[in-house]
């Protein structure tokens, strides 16, 4: 999918303090419930469904990360389970700005923006998803 212009665009991702996601290599099989190919099929990582080309496309100084357009759609990946063993690892859902939208499917898109993902990022507590 193309990019979009830089118009900002409030999305919705999980994240610790210092920014960063937890779907990365040694992290998730400590709070991932069902690593089945049925749930991989249903929520393909980023390099799967995008390949690696976008990675070219981010501007150099800025950051960039997986997200979602809403909330329901980003805690859809979620399993109650995953949720809690998140939210004990300091996870949390937060909403903030993109610039730039880099790639986008049904399910989750490719941002990238000037400021650090902690910068500006509005907590949104696990209980939103009761």
């Amino acid at each position: 999918m193309k990019p979009s212009p830089s118009t900002p665009l409030q999305i919705y991702r999980v994240q610790a303090s210092d920014g960063r996601g937890p779907w990365r290599p040694g992290l998730s099989h400590h709070w991932v419930e069902d690593n089945s190919e049925e749930r991989l099929l249903r929520h393909p990582s980023v390099l799967s469904e995008f390949g690696t080309q976008w990675l070219s496309e981010i501007p150099e100084g800025w950051h960039s990360g997986c997200a979602c357009r809403s909330i329901d759609a980003l805690l859809a990946w979620f399993t109650p389970l995953e949720m809690q063993r998140l939210e004990s690892m300091g996870y949390e859902p937060v909403s903030l700005e993109a610039e730039r939208i880099i790639r986008e499917s049904k399910d989750q898109l490719v941002f990238t923006r000037r400021l650090p993902l902690n910068s500006g990022a509005l907590l949104l507590p696990w209980r939103i998803a009761a």
